[in-house]
């Protein structure tokens, strides 16, 4: 049996890698590390190399080297894609180079050409009572010939060669007629039936086919989900924005007027001192929190050196606002405290030849909330939406579609091998 290596960093790569070429009848193992495939070819025979580039240990060019004087094929399966890597992969000795994503289909076909190129392919390939001769193209079954057209040969190779996985149309009428597939044509289904039929298949070659009634449905059902998502987060978040952009104007606006409210009061003060004194400070706060010209927002005043003067209960932020806060700036932003989400504006206040800070919290929690519901909402109008379009478009589908159904009955009753809709 042909022994392949597969190298790369990536487990669930060589898994997949492993699962497809074991179904088609190679003999696989697989390492993650450069230095671990490095002793794993000293002590044993392998007949092919699929190998990574980005590998720890020993990357996939210091591998190459050592590999190269023991002639094993090697094909490099990368995610380098550049011209420069491809030919770097080539010069230093590879048969061949693949780049990450890559169709399983394309690997397979890649690893039989380079095992062709060193007369290392399994000539007989078998699946149950059916036996294939690659290379004579002779079918047999229970030692019987079939007699088989070169297209059903193709197909029976081709399908041999990937057992248990599932094959696009597009894919085996390229690989087998090398022609781009076309969506209506039926010569792909006549091939696979006749094909059916003489090897007795009718169970073992399945093929899955979704329904035109349930393809217009599944891509409505997709188109109007990402619509509807799309449409409904960008309307949500558009209104949260208007309302957090207009408190956030009006908490400015509330910050401007405290400051004008304090230094009107600081004049009022009695000419006792030259300079406002911090007790003065804290009275004023006191004054103007209790007097309901902050309304039930919350204030902190803090000196020329940014420390504390007076600040309202529950006023527990942290000082970076007021850090960024200078005598030519007006700050703010939004935060969250005790449940609750915030507007917290910062100004500078001048009174008495003293420069203070000034700093207020706006209760903001309410447009959060409406946002929040607004969410909830229009999930809730999504689902609706969704049931009723798939419904109607189910019913359009059946429609559309009964024709098709009428003649696929009638094909049955008159005793023709009938096609799906």
């Amino acid at each position: 049996m042909i022994r392949i290596l597969i190298v790369d960093d990536e487990k669930p790569i060589c898994d997949l890698i492993d699962l497809n070429l074991s179904a088609s009848g190679y003999h696989c193992k697989a390492v993650q590390n450069g230095l671990e495939a490095i002793d794993l070819i000293e002590r044993e025979a392998f007949d092919l190399i699929l190998l990574d580039i980005m590998l720890p240990g020993a990357d996939g060019y210091d591998v190459m080297d050592y590999i190269r004087p023991l002639k094993i094929p090697v094909i490099f399966i990368t995610a380098k894609h550049e011209v420069k890597d491809r030919v770097k992969g080539l010069k230093l000795g590879a048969d061949d180079y693949l780049v990450k994503p890559f169709d399983v289909v394309e690997l397979v076909a890649r690893v039989e050409a380079v095992l062709r190129r060193y007369n290392k392919t399994e000539r007989l390939l078998s699946a149950g009572d059916i036996v294939a001769d690659v290379e004579a193209r002779r079918v047999l079954k229970n030692g019987q010939p079939v007699v088989l057209t070169n297209k059903e040969f193709g197909l029976l190779v081709l399908f041999m060669q990937n057992k248990n996985v599932a094959l696009f149309r597009e894919t085996l009428y390229e690989k087998v007629w090398g022609d781009e597939y076309i969506s209506d044509s039926r010569t792909l289904d006549l091939h696979v039936q006749r094909l059916r039929r003489k090897l007795g298949w009718e169970q073992n070659l399945v093929g899955i086919r979704l329904k035109f009634s349930l393809k217009l449905l599944l891509c409505t059902v997709i188109v109007l989900a990402i619509a509807l998502g799309f449409s409904g987060f960008y309307f949500v978040n558009y209104v949260f924005d208007t309302s957090l952009g207009r408190e956030v104007g009006q908490a400015v606006d509330e910050n401007s007027i405290l400051c004008f409210a304090f230094e009107t009061a600081a004049l009022n003060v009695p000419a006792k001192y030259d300079v406002l004194q911090d007790h003065t400070v804290e009275q004023i706060a006191s004054n103007l929190e209790a007097g309901g010209l902050s309304g039930n927002r919350m204030l902190r005043l803090s000196d020329e050196e940014k420390n504390k003067l007076y600040a309202s209960d529950g006023f527990e932020t942290d000082d970076s606002l007021l850090m960024q806060t200078d005598v030519t700036t007006k700050t703010y932003r939004t935060i969250f405290m005790n449940d609750h989400y915030y507007i917290q504006t910062g100004s500078t206040v001048n009174a008495l030849d003293r420069v203070l800070y000034l700093e207020t919290l706006r209760d903001v929690s309410e447009v959060f909330n409406e946002r929040e519901l607004g969410f909830r909402v229009f999930r809730q109008v999504t689902v609706i939406m969704l049931i009723l379009g798939t419904v109607t478009m189910h019913l359009i589908a059946s429609w559309l579609t009964k024709p098709t159904r009428l003649l696929t009955r009638a094909t049955k009753r008159m005793g023709f091998v009938s096609q799906e809709a």
